[in-house]
């Protein structure tokens, strides 16, 4: 393996090579932009390449165990100052590089680690999601050293409407959940997405007994009320579509003639991939549409056909995508 990808954002992915050294790569133009190094110096719970090569034996897995998701503040073709965010070690820390500043990583001292999901918005303020649906903001601007802490809620309500389908997912010993934050038309959403595990009987290792792969099997969408501090349920999401996986979560609005993309649905790739060995065969098919219309999963035609998918596979929004 050189390299795999981590995120995308703007068009644009964000890659670790076989050393963990982070580049940005267009891949329409094959432009690449080399970033700075991480290490012990900047993020103190880096490890060695060959401390976690020792660990892992397959660097493959390590690279991808140490950065869960990487985004892009804005595009690198139209501004010269903009900065790439992640989350990244076994505590799902935060930590940003502003690209054309001081040339190093700095770790974010977040209060709610650890982090589900990360969003830029006005392309300065980190939004920072937590596992309780907590949410924390910085404002990362150019020439500032340290950045300011905007917002800090902790505890939100999650508020589930009466018809939730909340009873039916995530209580069963082989279902689990996610939760994912992007913006939307001005505000913030909360998406949950549940998902279970299942067996095939060609599809075992003896090291890994536990139920593989994964299938997502439903999602809910709340908007954040920030004068009460609660995630309220939205059962429309109107004329938008909702991208999430490994890469940026984003919200895009649905023209009247576009036809590709199907209005009040949540497009959706296979993150929730756990990394096994090589030789386990099947792993990064869960991927699809789901609509908030009828709760239907449409799964994108082929994929459970394919043996593993390396890597995690991630959206590519072209930018400006219309």
């Amino acid at each position: 393996m050189s390299s795999c990808c981590v995120g995308s954002s703007y068009g644009w992915l964000v890659c670790l090579d076989q050393y963990a050294f982070p580049f940005l790569l267009n891949p329409f133009t094959c432009q690449q932009i080399q970033l700075p190094p991480m290490d012990c110096s900047s993020l103190p719970t880096f490890a060695s390449c060959s401390t976690l090569d020792y660990l892992y034996h397959d660097t493959s897995v390590w690279v991808e165990r140490f950065v869960k998701k990487a985004i892009l503040s804005s595009c690198p073709s139209n501004l010269n100052y903009y900065y790439v965010a992640l989350i990244y070690d076994e505590k799902s820390s935060l930590a940003f590089c502003r690209v054309n500043g001081d040339g190093s990583w700095t770790k974010l001292d977040g209060k709610h680690a650890p982090y589900e999901d990360i969003i830029i918005c006005n392309q300065t303020q980190l939004c920072a999601l937590g596992l309780d649906g907590s949410l924390e903001m910085w404002d990362i601007v150019e020439g500032c050293i340290s950045p300011a802490k905007k917002m800090d809620i902790s505890s939100v309500e999650i508020r589930r409407r009466e018809d939730s389908q909340w009873g039916r997912f995530g209580n069963e010993p082989d279902q689990s959940l996610k939760y994912y934050l992007m913006e939307s038309s001005g505000g913030l959403l909360l998406v949950i997405r549940y998902f279970e595990y299942l067996l095939r009987e060609d599809c075992y290792h003896p090291l890994f007994s536990s139920a593989f792969p994964d299938q997502t099997l439903h999602f809910e969408v709340f908007k954040l009320d920030n004068n009460h501090k609660m995630w309220m349920q939205v059962d429309s999401l109107g004329d938008h579509v909702l991208f999430l996986g490994g890469s940026e979560s984003i919200s895009i609005p649905v023209v009247e003639d576009c036809k590709m993309l199907k209005r009040d649905s949540i497009y959706f790739t296979g993150d929730l991939w756990d990394h096994r060995p090589g030789e386990y065969l099947f792993g990064g098919h869960d991927m699809g549409v789901f609509s908030l219309q009828d709760a239907s999963v449409e799964c994108f035609y082929g994929c459970h056909e394919m043996e593993k998918i390396e890597t995690t596979p991630v959206w590519v929004v072209p930018h400006p995508w219309f």
